[in-house]
C-alpha cells in the first residue's frame, strides 16, 4: 500500500518514470493489486502508452469485476491538453460488469455525426467485445455520449446526397410493396 500512495504522490508531481516504478514494485509485492493496476493504467493513458493500460483494466477487471474505481480510462489529461488546438475527441472510456455483462460507456468532446460517429461507435464496440471475451464475461450495453454532435459545414453536400439516396430507396420499397 506504501508503494502505491508514493506512486500517487509522484505521479500527482509529474514524477511518470518514478511512479511507475512504485506502482511496479507494489505489483511484485502483490500481483493481486488491482489499485496498483489502476493507477498504472492511468498513468500509462497519460504517457500515451494505451495498450499497456488496456491489458492492466483488463487484469484488474478480472481480479476484482465488482471494484467500481478499476474501471476508467481517461485519453483527455487537462494539464496536457487544456492548451492545445485540438484535443482528443474521446475523453473517458469507462466499463462495469452488471449480471455477468460488460457495459461500456464512452464519453467524446465532439463528434462528426457523418464522417467519424459510426466508425467510432464500430470500435468501442469491438474493443467491448475483446474485452468480454478476456475477463470471461457476455457483452452487454454500449453506451456512448457526446457533448458537441454535428455536421461540419463542407459535408453538407454529402449529406444532402446521402438523404436523397435513402428517399429514393424508400420509395422504390413503397411502390415495389
Amino acid at each position: 500500500m506504501l508503494k502505491r500512495n508514493l506512486g500517487r504522490c509522484l505521479a500527482s508531481l509529474n514524477m511518470s518514470k518514478e511512479a511507475l516504478s512504485c506502482f511496479n514494485n507494489a505489483l511484485e509485492l502483490d500481483p493481486k493489486n488491482t489499485k496498483a493496476m489502476y493507477n498504472s493504467a492511468l498513468l500509462l493513458c497519460k504517457l500515451g502508452e494505451t495498450v499497456k493500460a488496456r491489458e492492466l483494466l483488463i487484469n484488474a477487471l478480472k481480479l476484482n469485476p465488482n471494484y467500481e474505481k478499476d474501471r476508467t480510462l481517461l485519453t483527455w489529461i487537462p494539464k496536457r491538453d487544456i492548451g492545445v488546438d485540438s484535443p482528443p475527441c474521446l475523453q473517458r472510456i469507462w466499463c462495469t460488469i452488471r449480471d455477468g455483462k460488460l457495459i461500456l460507456h464512452t464519453s467524446w468532446r465532439s463528434r462528426d455525426i457523418f464522417r467519424a460517429m459510426h466508425m467510432n461507435m464500430l470500435a468501442m464496440t469491438e474493443l467491448q467485445k475483446r474485452i468480454s471475451e478476456e475477463v470471461g464475461v457476455e457483452v452487454g450495453s454500449y453506451v456512448d455520449f457526446s457533448n458537441s454532435a454535428h455536421i461540419y459545414e463542407k459535408t453538407y453536400w454529402d449529406v444532402e446526397r446521402f438523404i436523397n439516396v435513402l428517399e429514393r430507396r424508400r420509395g422504390s420499397e413503397v411502390n415495389s410493396a
